[in-house]
């Protein structure tokens, strides 16, 4: 991970088969907040991409947000890969 040098929003581009909207809601009930790409689109071109806000800084507890978000990213996929290969 590297430390943004400047600037307000980062936009992450997910690996495919991950939502953005799923990512936002798995996020936002652990009280993290980013915003699904979708969101900012009024076709689904950017479904699979979310966006983070940094304007009030980044450190420590932005860090751990954001490694908890790829956490909970490789979580979701994990559940997207048990149920194909179920089916």
């Amino acid at each position: 991970m590297t430390c943004p040098e400047g600037g307000y929003i980062l936009w992450l581009e997910l690996p495919d088969g991950l939502s953005g909207l799923a990512l936002h809601e798995a996020a936002l009930a652990e009280r993290i907040c980013i915003a699904p790409g979708a969101m900012f689109s009024t076709s689904q071109r950017y479904d699979h991409c979310v966006r983070l806000g940094l304007g009030k800084g980044w450190g420590p507890a932005e860090q751990q947000a954001l490694q908890r978000v790829g956490h909970i990213a490789c979580a979701l996929l994990d559940v997207q890969r048990r149920r194909l290969l179920a089916a």
